[in-house]
């Protein structure tokens, strides 16, 4: 959250450190404290607290070859697994967000709800699966020869 003004546009280079812009507010929490707030926002959703690691379900050679396809034809576009590709970052606008990290920072009933509204046609459930299995470290096979070419470094 960003407050509507930006204090550098008033003060100029000098900005006191009390009217500092925050992209993100900070709390000092006890950890009770940011539990409890976890809790309460789990118990909103009506989620499981703590919350339980993603347990995708194995994908048969045809569903992975599926789902891998996908990923390349209608998700490498935007995203891309592990490091960050630089050049693709100084050019394209809106680069997407790391899918070899799917597993640690989303749940896969977000995911399920959120790929079809997106305009994503071949969001399937193995592909929902396959963005779980995948890691940073996951290689691709290129586009055309998913049926060719081992995919490396799924799962752990």
């Amino acid at each position: 959250m960003r407050p509507p003004l930006h204090p550098e546009w008033i003060y100029g280079d000098v900005v006191p450190p009390s009217k500092l812009a925050l992209r993100m507010p900070s709390y000092t929490l006890l950890t009770d404290d940011a539990t409890a707030i976890v809790r309460a926002l789990a118990a909103r959703d009506g989620a499981t607290f703590p919350f339980a690691p993603p347990r995708p379900a194995p994908l048969s050679p045809d569903e992975r070859i599926l789902a891998v396809t996908t990923l390349n034809t209608e998700c490498m576009g935007c995203h891309y697994i592990g490091e960050l590709p630089r050049e693709r970052a100084k050019t394209e606008e809106h680069l997407g967000p790391d899918l070899g990290r799917v597993s640690e920072r989303l749940r896969p009933a977000w995911v399920s709800g959120f790929l079809p509204e997106h305009a994503h046609a071949g969001a399937t459930p193995a592909v929902v699966d396959l963005l779980f299995w995948l890691r940073e470290r996951t290689v691709l096979p290129p586009p055309g020869d998913e049926a060719k070419v081992p995919i490396l470094g799924l799962g752990d």
